[in-house]
C-alpha cells in the first residue's frame, strides 16, 4: 500500500460524499470452501476458489446531516444503492446494508455517529 492521507479514502452516495465521515475501517472477508477428507491425513484442504466474498464498511464521524441518520432510522429499506468507497488504492463500486448505526451527543460537544454497513451482492473494483 502506498503511503496517504486518511481524508482521501471516501464513501459516496450517488457521488456525494457522506456528510462528517472521519474515520473509515474496511474489513474483506473471502470464506474458503473446505474440501478435507480422510485422505488429507488430518491436515486442512481448502478448494482453490472462494466460496463466499463480503465486506463490512465501518464510518465514524461529526453530524452535518440528516441524510445517514435518515437511512438508518427510516421507514424504507436499510439497502443502499449506488455506493462508492473511494480509497488511495482504487475504488469499489457496489451495495451495501446498514447493520448498525449510533449516534452520541455530549453535553457541550458536538454530535457525532457511527455505522457499519455490509456488501450485498458483487462489487467491483477500479485502479
Amino acid at each position: 500500500m502506498t503511503a496517504s492521507i486518511g481524508r482521501s479514502y471516501l464513501i459516496k452516495k450517488n457521488s456525494t460524499a457522506l456528510a462528517g465521515v472521519r474515520t473509515k475501517s474496511l474489513s474483506i472477508n473471502h470464506e474458503p470452501v473446505d474440501i478435507t477428507s480422510d485422505d488429507d491425513d488430518g491436515f486442512r484442504t481448502l478448494l482453490s476458489v472462494v466460496g463466499e466474498s463480503s465486506f463490512e464498511l465501518s464510518v465514524e464521524g461529526v453530524a452535518k446531516d440528516s441524510v445517514l441518520f435518515d437511512a438508518a432510522t427510516g421507514t424504507g429499506s436499510r439497502l443502499l444503492t449506488d455506493v462508492t468507497i473511494e480509497h488511495p488504492e482504487g475504488t469499489i463500486s457496489c451495495d451495501v446494508f446498514i447493520t448498525a448505526f449510533e449516534s452520541t451527543g455530549a453535553y457541550n460537544d458536538a454530535v457525532t455517529f457511527s455505522a457499519t454497513f455490509q456488501s450485498s451482492g458483487s462489487w467491483s473494483v477500479a485502479s
